[in-house]
């Protein structure tokens, strides 16, 4: 099996209403996210990739653009809980939006700080 990745880091703020107002994360704050897309694969396509390191950069550009210095509760609505399990299902689907990563997308891990992540996968 073949695995690579690639990471990409944006800041942006959030908080999580539905916690209790004691509770740290209840008020607004912000983070220093780091995002890592990992693809798969048990073949080689025909230029020794499992993907192109620049199609993942896409992906991620796009997230990036989308996300980079903005309330995250406003970007994607009240109702989202935007934990990092949430986020990186989010980025997870966001990458159907980039059809030559689909078949090999294996998972996406988010970081709101150095010691702590959340990974999303579908297989």
């Amino acid at each position: 099996m073949y695995r690579i990745s690639k990471r990409m880091m944006f800041s942006a703020s959030h908080r999580l209403a539905h916690l209790p107002p004691e509770h740290k994360c209840f008020r607004l704050h912000g983070h220093n996210y780091t995002v890592e897309v990992r693809l798969a694969s048990i073949r080689l396509d025909e230029r020794g990739f499992v993907a192109d390191f620049a199609e993942i950069g896409d992906l991620l550009k796009d997230v990036k653009e989308h996300f980079d210095h903005q309330d995250l509760n406003e970007v994607l609505g009240s109702s989202f809980l935007t934990t990092a399990e949430n986020l990186a299902q989010y980025i997870y689907h966001r990458a159907y939006d980039f059809p030559n990563l689909i078949p090999f997308i294996e998972s996406v891990m988010v970081s709101e700080t150095e010691n702590t992540w959340a990974e999303y996968s579908e297989r």
